[in-house]
């Protein structure tokens, strides 16, 4: 006998694999999950990069404008000394008294001669330049500006270096400046004037214009008033040299150093802000790079590691459900070859291979609870002249009707009907007891001569049946083949008796079937 199908590449393998193997669907939704889960933790990785991307901008851009405010506080501090040392000369009466041209190399000689200082001036009470490193600014008046006007108030002795806001130079022809201003305070404490030195913006802008701030990134230098310095790029006619009215500005007035990210009040551009006050004055150094532009390579880099991301979360998922459906394929193509090797081609009931399977199989069962079980050994009558008389054919389809006539007088999916060879069927009736197997065989053998599953008389000639039946107790020391062969025993004295009756099984049929010496004689070895 042939040995049932049995898919051997699991039984070796670990239980969760065979769970899965079981389970396909589940399998590819687990599949799907660990994909989706391996994109979502590269977008986890990819914002975290994001934010290292603007950490490390914070940190270079914020180097960038302390070193920016601590370059500008070293030549304000040099333009200082030499202020204070005009400022106090200017002041010693003993100066004053001496010849204007020694006078001159004594308040100026030590005063800075940097390519961007474009003059200093000593100027009296009244705004009038009356010193100068260069003598044809001398008499101009400057009275109303800024940095003199911020020394002449009473408490202007305690406020020493002033730094103006920018203004085009009268005594330069316009030259866009700022100046430095120190008060001259008499030997009185009274206000003897003011001494300023002049500085180009140029050397503010050039500054600026040195630093890489990128395709839409800025570097500029305030004043704590919000005036605009000088800026890179430069500022166009048409665009604010005030940024005061900024909502972002008065946090560059709270710390002296800092960074904020927002909208420009000039360009309305997004820009990452880190600034740093100049020390011991009223300017800030900004430097402000886009914020697209700082991000600008995080974006490449983003794009194509989540594309690739998603195109092999993409193509995992698609091999799981590939696999998922290739095994959904094997599971359903296995079960139909398991069913065509245990089901009977010609009458789609059970073969005698699935036969031993299921008797067993129930025979267990009916000794778990106790129950009888019956069993039906059918034979067709005359068969083989049947088959001789009207063709292989019409013995065929006789086959098929006995088949029907078993299936409709049994219980589905309880009962056991089995083609045993030829014409020859078993029928296997769990808890069912003697008077109840015989019932059945009857009802059996009936259906068959009554012709009630036939198409009609003049189709198919008429056949008859032939039953033996046999019924083993779990309390007994039987088999379910001792049932069998006993069932066999009882079909044969069917045959002697004259076929189509049913014979039930006696107690010296049962002893012979325990006989393992003794063979079983099959009523097909009889002249049928």
């Amino acid at each position: 006998m042939r040995r049932p199908f049995t898919d051997f590449s699991l039984l070796h393998a670990p239980p969760c694999a065979q769970w899965f193997a079981r389970q396909p669907v589940l399998a590819g939704w687990v599949g799907t999950l660990i994909s989706m889960s391996v994109f979502v933790l590269t977008l986890g990785m990819l914002a975290t990069g994001r934010q290292q991307e603007i950490d490390r901008a914070v940190a270079t851009s914020g180097n960038v404008a302390v070193t920016l405010s601590r370059e500008v506080a070293r030549n304000v501090e040099l333009y200082d000394l030499s202020l204070q040392a005009v400022a106090e000369g200017a002041a010693d009466e003993r100066v004053k008294a001496l010849p204007k041209d020694m006078r001159h190399r004594v308040l100026f000689d030590r005063s800075t001669a940097a390519r961007y200082v474009s003059g200093v001036f000593v100027v009296d009470p009244t705004g009038h330049i009356v010193e100068g490193r260069d003598e044809t600014a001398v008499h101009a008046y400057v009275g109303d500006r800024d940095y003199f006007l911020a020394h002449v108030s009473p408490s202007s002795p305690s406020r020493g270096l002033f730094i103006s806001r920018p203004y085009n130079s009268r005594a330069r022809g316009g030259a866009p400046s700022i100046a430095l201003s120190r008060r001259i305070s008499l030997s009185d404490g009274s206000f003897g004037g003011i001494a300023s030195l002049a500085v180009n913006i140029d050397y503010f802008q050039a500054m600026m214009e040195a630093l890489a701030v990128g395709p839409h990134g800025t570097a500029l230098i305030l004043e704590t008033d919000g005036t605009v310095v000088a800026r890179n790029p430069s500022l166009k006619s048409d665009e604010p040299k005030n940024v005061a009215h900024s909502r972002t500005f008065a946090r560059m007035l709270a710390a002296k150093q800092g960074y904020y990210v927002a909208d420009s009040p000039v360009d309305g551009v997004k820009r990452l802000y880190c600034f740093a006050r100049v020390p011991d004055t009223n300017l800030i150094a900004v430097f402000a790079p886009s914020y697209d532009d700082l991000l600008a390579g995080w974006r490449r880099r983003s794009y194509v590691i989540g594309s690739l991301a998603l195109l092999l979360s993409a193509a995992f998922a698609c091999v799981v459900w590939a696999l998922v459906f290739g095994l959904r394929y094997r599971i359903a193509l296995q079960a139909t070859i398991s069913r065509l090797a245990d089901i009977d081609p010609l009458t789609e009931v059970s073969n005698r291979r699935s036969l031993q399977r299921l008797l067993e199989n129930a025979w267990r069962a009916c000794q778990a609870s106790g129950e009888p079980m019956s069993i039906l050994f059918v034979d067709a009558d005359h068969f083989k002249d049947y088959n001789d008389q009207h063709g292989h054919a019409a013995g065929d389809a006789a086959l098929k009707i006995i088949a029907e006539c078993l299936t409709r007088q049994t219980r589905a999916n309880h009962d056991i009907v089995a083609r045993y060879g030829g014409e020859e069927f078993v029928v296997v009736l769990p808890g069912a007891a003697l008077a109840d197997g015989v019932r059945a065989a009857e009802a059996i053998r009936d259906c068959v001569y009554q012709g009630s599953v036939r198409p009609s008389p003049e189709e198919m000639a008429p056949f008859t049946v032939s039953i033996g039946c046999s019924v083993i107790l779990p309390t007994t020391a039987v088999t379910p083949m001792t049932g069998l062969l006993a069932a066999d025993k009882a079909l044969y004295a069917a045959k002697l008796r004259g076929r189509n009756r049913v014979s039930v099984a006696t107690a010296p049929m049962y002893e012979r079937a325990k006989d393992k010496r003794v063979q079983s004689t099959s009523a097909a070895d009889l002249a049928c």
